[in-house]
């Protein structure tokens, strides 16, 4: 296969004549690399592809490269460059660095899908069986780390999303349903922190209509996301997009666990408090849980909000029907006005000592 650039240049982004100011000469692929992600971070985009480029230019086939700057294009959705490059890392070295298939993975459907997953897991169990092998838990080889948490976490993932693909792309596979529950138990089983594996189970057990095992994996979900909450573990938070959490916190709500869904709606709307999907979701919840004066106050900071910032048609005539609903209540028999109640008498209390 040919270099990605023969001749040294890139169509889609050629090389601005403010790449000789950034001064990139003397930087290995791999520094190009590592500025590229950390450029990435901070949202600078225009800078991320420079960088990319030049690394390539230094060194085409290095899939390390390839498979860093696939993985970046497919989260700012070029997903037909994200598949070349993603494509020829993959041509480039096979049998390493899982990483490629797991990213390439997402970026088809069905079979080529599950096809992609199935060779990460194939290279992961090869890495953990070199681990297995010289007694460690973390080796380089040949620039290549090898680090037995993170082969467990990307071969959960990789079994998550397979169950996934059976209950969606691929439910009419014979067997499907065996097929995925078996899959989410194995990711389970492999790291019992994963988030999305908990996510899946209670999405699979509501599937075939079994609700009460649907809530014990509710259960395990939240023990896991509270536990890293106080932890303050946000690299735990980072391994997962808002999809998984929102997801989670709907499937709870489905549960009718109001409660455990509040706690990940409101870290999601302290994340980000223009989600008005979110803030619709925790308006409902405490609405439900009976906390009458959240759920207005709540409804007054949707209203302030929903001009600018909501079109969903679905989410606006929920958020009136929860208008009408709240009017037929009491707010001060809430349960949350009796917390209102404490609070202003201890003000009160405060005062009189002044």
């Amino acid at each position: 296969m040919e270099p990605l650039f023969p001749q040294g240049q890139n169509e889609d982004f050629p090389r601005p004549p403010e790449v000789n100011m950034l001064n990139l000469d003397n930087l290995t692929a791999e520094e190009l690399v590592k500025l590229a992600e950390e450029n990435y971070e901070t949202m600078n985009y225009d800078k991320c592809h420079i960088l990319y480029e030049e690394a390539i230019r230094k060194e085409p086939e290095n899939d390390k490269v390839l498979t860093s700057y696939g993985f970046f294009l497919s989260n700012i959705k070029e997903v037909d460059k994200a598949k070349d490059l993603l494509s020829r890392a993959i041509y480039a070295n096979p049998n390493s660095h899982p990483k490629k298939y797991l990213y390439i993975a997402q970026l088809y459907e069905g079979n080529d899908s599950a096809t992609f997953y199935m060779k990460a897991i194939e290279v992961l169990t090869s890495q953990g069986e070199i681990l297995t092998q010289i007694g460690q838990d973390q080796y380089v080889e040949n620039g290549e780390e090898y680090d037995i948490n993170d082969i467990k976490k990307d071969m959960s993932q990789a079994y998550t999303a397979l169950g996934e693909l059976y209950m969606t792309d691929l439910a009419l596979t014979e067997d499907a349903i065996n097929i995925c529950r078996n899959y989410l138990h194995k990711a389970v089983e492999i790291n019992q922190t994963n988030i999305d594996a908990f996510y899946q189970l209670m999405n699979y057990y509501l599937e075939v209509d079994d609700p009460e095992t649907a809530a014990k994996s509710a259960v395990s979900l939240m023990e896991v996301y509270k536990q890293a909450k106080e932890s303050n573990n946000d690299d735990f938070f980072d391994e997962y997009p808002e999809e998984t959490y929102l997801g989670s916190a709907k499937v709870l709500i489905e549960l009718q666990k109001f409660s455990d869904a509040l706690v990940i709606l409101e870290d999601l709307f302290e994340d980000n408090s223009l989600n008005m999907e979110v803030l619709y979701l925790m308006t409902y919840c405490n609405f439900m849980l009976k906390n009458y004066l959240s759920c207005k106050e709540l409804l007054e900071d949707f209203n302030q909000k929903q001009e600018q910032h909501c079109r969903d048609k679905e989410i606006l005539a929920a958020k009136e029907e929860l208008e009408e609903s709240l009017k037929t209540k009491n707010v001060e028999e809430g349960n949350d006005w009796e917390d209102v109640s404490e609070e202003h008498m201890s003000n009160s209390e405060d005062m009189e000592v002044e």
